[in-house]
């Protein structure tokens, strides 16, 4: 080979070797682009693209003694009135007699009305009001062998055609003693507000315990 013929190939050689190493280059580019994207391993999924995965098997029980809303939604309803207490028995009220007649709930007791006084009322408390008044002194004959207990005694008093209840006044007043003995009697002194315009129809009521019917007192007050 002639020196020309030498200087004319080394050249050339250079030149491929030159474009060799850049093809190799970009594949080596190619090959880690690829990996970073995930090729081989499966298209990542985007959002919407398929269902989240769940945890496998199923969702966990709730606690024990917990019931589930299925089972809380079969429950059957309890029948209306099943748990409800028994409605009260109507108190017997006695047929009413005049204002200055006795009157005998039970055997062995008597009921009376030894007076009733007008007064003019005066508050004592707030929510009282001053003005005129009824006194009124209530009576209880144990007329029994034994002892008549007297502990949850309450006297009303209506006024008018409407029987409006009339406000009790804390004095004067002497409550019936809790227990009366046998053969004796004991009285209780009460004041109610009344006017004096509704005075012609007064009605007072006594009732001396749940076991026994109330009584009533009825008429006009001068």
């Amino acid at each position: 080979m002639t020196d020309e013929e030498s200087s004319q190939g080394l050249p050339r050689s250079r030149r491929w070797w030159w474009i060799g190493g850049a093809a190799a280059l970009a594949i080596v580019v190619i090959i880690a682009v690829g990996i970073a994207n995930g090729w081989g391993t499966g298209a990542p999924e985007t959002e919407g693209d398929g269902p989240s995965p769940t945890a496998s098997g199923s969702a966990s029980p709730a606690p024990s003694g917990s019931p589930s809303p299925a089972e809380s939604s079969t429950t059957p309803p309890e029948e209306e009135g099943e748990d409800a207490p028994p409605a009260a028995e109507p108190r017997v009220t006695a047929a009413p007699v005049g204002l200055d007649q006795p009157a005998q709930p039970a055997e062995g007791v008597r009921v009376s009305l030894a007076s009733i006084v007008a007064i003019s009322g005066q508050a004592s408390v707030p929510g009282e009001v001053e003005g005129p008044a009824l006194q009124i002194t209530v009576d209880v004959a144990n007329l029994s062998d034994s002892e008549a207990l007297t502990d949850t005694m309450i006297v009303n008093v209506y006024y008018g055609p409407e029987r409006t209840p009339a406000n009790i006044l804390v004095r004067p007043r002497e409550d019936l003693p809790l227990q009366i003995p046998a053969g004796e009697t004991a009285k209780g002194v009460y004041a109610f507000s009344v006017p004096e315009a509704a005075r012609g129809q007064v009605v007072v009521e006594v009732d001396l315990s749940v076991d026994l019917p109330v009584v009533l007192f009825e008429g006009a007050v001068s």
